[in-house]
């Protein structure tokens, strides 16, 4: 180096530490607040400031792209620390090419590096560069040496019965001494005995199994349905017939006796073990053509996020929702499907919107490298990583203790946002890939099926779809791409790197359009998503079929107590019960319904009765409910609305949904945890409007606009001008919710 690192008083440094899954499970001096806590007593034993700690959890230290090291290593290149502090050079990295790739850039950027086990060593001195290498290597040989060493020992525990991971197979508890083998857990068992002799019959696949032990009500330890995949590992594990399998780098399994007791017997194996040979050894006469699927591996549910399938049947080509395959229940849409032609042909449109300006080359880099880009990124960086600490505090005060799928839920969104980030070396590239969305619609008018596929994949990471109603409702470009995506005029960035098709031809879509919107409407709580309730039904009606169904599925036409919660702003749902000797109707205002005594009604009627609270009025229309007795509901979400106008005018509204909202996705499992069964149905709409109704709509002041502050209204007023014609879609969700008896 040509001068000396600062390493004075004073200097900036930021931390770094790493656990990967394995060491998880290990020595208390692998733990990630064990590493920051000794980093943080040097920082301030040398009295430097510490302006950034950056943790990656389950990454191995072989890996040289781990999202918080190259963050870390983001404020070197950025010239915002000086030294760079890890706890070991283990932690840094475990490859001596990795080691030293990082290290020399470190050298060229100026900046020190120091682990907490060796204080002394700050890069600077030449001989301590040659240690370095040499540390490096060892912990390469490290790596290389414990492989070898644990296969070896895996092998032994194996022939001698006994089992090598961590935790039990299904059915098997461990005896909480290593060297003793596992123990039956009986209750578990019995479920492993079912789905053996299910299959044994003959007449059940994997699945079918799986659907049978849905029916019987049995769950795994992580409390969800057995999937197809995991009843699959169990009818091919030969743990179960007292056996222990080893396996070792691309050689055959080798088997031995175990010491554990069967759960199943020989015959039962053996049966189980023919029918799956006979299932795979089916003859197929008639083999299906191969088909290319556009969305194949991009296109999720747009309220679960689960990948969807693509698939051929009789009657043609879907895209279906099978989340419940691996034991998911919490889709409203699952096992659902869209024909495949109707989104692709969706797909052959929005490539036609996928087109720059002629100027695009210079001015989307122009934009991507400038300043206020970069700050961008770096805000939303910090913003992320504040969230993942948070947290994580969370977890450890024992604030998810009785929820600690909505911590996973979180943890995996900010994941997926961080991984929407573009590097800057990404950044430098746009030039190349901006090329690349240019000439996009030339290159795929003449591409194949199967390269049009790829070109797809090439650019998107994600794909949004509302299955039951066949429409693509979001894209998200992989991270490189998002900037250049923000140059497109026709596209509409509602979320942080998520984009909404223009869908002006709606003809294309399963939307029901309503008629445009000129005249400023009366004020109503559901403005400004629309002032009627399109779902009431229009004309000389009796009885409204939903409501019908609603006393359909509470099972008995005696004695049947029925109440509709009325709304000022809309007309009621007409009510006929001539078919329902009996039944007697009460409609009353949602104040006088709270009021009523438990358990008073067999069914309930509402209309966007979670709009002014979500939580509270949720819990008091279930508790007037009889147990077994049906709620009947219309609701408006409007965070499941991102493309209303009312967003692009007011992106300040769009965050007060998403905090005050809740999704489809959450409204669905909430019910879920006290009725069954639950049953939704989504309806789009789409609504053109015009600049002075908008106006008046804001200037009214609703709800959604109300609680955004004041200061976002006169921007949202001059924006409207911009946005010409105003379109929009927004859905409204209708249900069934039984209650669950007592």
């Amino acid at each position: 180096m040509d001068r000396k690192i600062k390493n004075a008083p004073g200097s900036r440094v930021v931390l770094y530490a790493r656990v990967s899954t394995e060491e998880q499970a290990g020595k208390d001096h692998y733990s990630i607040e064990a590493q920051l806590h000794e980093m943080r007593d040097l920082a301030q034993e040398k009295a430097w400031e510490i302006i950034g700690e950056f943790v990656d959890e389950g990454e191995s230290g072989t890996k040289r792209d781990r999202p918080q090291l190259m963050a870390a290593l983001t404020i070197a290149e950025k010239k915002g620390c000086d030294i760079l502090i890890t706890h070991e050079l283990s932690r840094l990295s475990r490859s001596v090419y990795h080691t030293l790739d990082i290290f020399d850039k470190l050298g060229v950027l100026h900046v020190g590096y120091i682990s907490v086990k060796d204080p002394e060593f700050d890069f600077s001195d030449p001989s301590k560069r040659f240690f370095l290498t040499i540390m490096a290597a060892i912990n390469e040989y490290y790596i290389h040496l414990l492989r070898q060493h644990t296969s070896k020992s895996k092998r032994e525990r194996s022939r001698q019965g006994l089992y090598n991971a961590s935790i039990a197979p299904p059915g098997y508890a461990l005896a909480g001494d290593a060297k003793k083998p596992s123990l039956i857990n009986e209750q578990e068992a019995v479920i492993i005995r079912f789905i053996y002799e299910s299959y044994a019959s003959g007449r059940y696949s994997d699945q079918d199994v799986a659907d049978l032990t849905r029916q019987q009500g049995y769950r795994n330890r992580a409390g969800r349905n057995f999937s197809k995949d995991s009843i699959t590992e169990i009818l091919t594990n030969v743990y179960y017939v007292g056996k222990v399998s080893y396996t070792a780098a691309k050689s055959e399994p080798e088997i031995y006796d175990g010491q554990h007791e069967a759960i199943i017997s020989a015959d039962l194996w053996e049966k189980c073990q023919n029918v799956r040979s006979s299932r795979r050894h089916l003859s197929r006469a008639v083999q299906k053509k191969f088909r290319n699927y556009l969305l194949s591996m991009l296109a999720v549910c747009d309220v679960c996020g689960g990948t969807l399938r693509a698939q051929g049947a009789k009657a043609g080509s879907y895209y279906r929702e099978m989340s419940y395959e691996r034991g998911y229940v919490d889709c409203p849409h699952q096992k659902t499907g869209v024909r495949a032609e109707l989104l692709e042909q969706q797909v052959h449109e929005l490539i036609k919107y996928i087109q720059l300006p002629e100027d695009w080359v210079q001015e989307v880099a122009d934009h991507a490298g400038n300043e206020e880009e970069l700050e961008r990124l770096n805000r939303q960086r910090d913003r992320l990583e504040a969230e993942r600490r948070r947290l994580q505090q969370m977890r450890i005060e024992g604030d998810f203790d009785d929820n600690l799928d909505a911590y996973r839920e979180e943890m995996d969104r900010i994941r997926r946002e961080s991984a929407a980030l573009p590097t800057y070396d990404q950044i430098e590239s746009l030039k190349v890939t901006a090329k690349t969305i240019g000439d996009l619609y030339q290159i795929w008018e003449h591409a194949e099926p199967g390269d049009q596929r790829d070109l797809l994949r090439l650019m998107l990471r994600e794909v949004r779809v509302d299955v039951p109603n066949g429409r693509i409702t979001s894209i998200a470009p992989l991270a490189v791409f998002v900037p250049i995506f923000r140059k497109l005029p026709t596209l509409f960035e509602y979320d942080f790197g998520h984009f909404m098709p223009p869908w002006e031809n709606v003809s294309i879509l399963s939307v029901k359009p309503l008629p445009e919107l000129t005249q400023p409407p009366a004020a109503s709580p559901t403005l400004p998503f629309f002032d009627d309730n399109p779902l009431i039904p229009q004309g000389e009606i009796r009885n409204t079929p939903a409501i019908a169904d609603a006393l359909k599925l509470v099972g008995h036409k005696d004695s049947l107590n029925v109440a509709q919660i009325t709304r000022h702003f809309s007309a009621a749902f007409p009510m006929d019960f001539r078919k329902w000797q009996g039944a007697q109707g009460y409609a009353m205002p949602m104040e006088q319904f709270l009021e009523q005594p438990e358990a008073s009604f067999d069914v309930v009627i509402s209309q966007f009765a979670l709009w002014e609270s979500n939580q509270e009025n949720l819990e008091g229309i279930l508790s007037k409910l009889t147990p077994g007795g049906v709620w009947y509901f219309n609701e408006l979400l409007p965070v499941d609305s991102p493309s209303h106008w009312l967003y692009r005018a007011m992106p300040a509204a769009w965050e007060w949904a998403k905090i005050n909202s809740w999704s489809l996705h959450t409204f669905y499992n909430r019910l879920q945890a006290r009725c069954e069964p639950v049953k939704i149905r989504r309806h789009v709409y789409s609504q053109s409007i015009s600049i002075e109704a908008a106006q008046d709509i804001l200037r009214k002041n609703p709800k959604i606009v109300r609680d955004v502050s004041a200061e976002a209204l006169s921007p949202a007023l001059a924006r409207l001008a911009d946005l010409a014609p105003l379109a929009s879609q927004f859905t409204i969700i209708e249900g069934w919710a039984k209650r669950q008896k007592i």
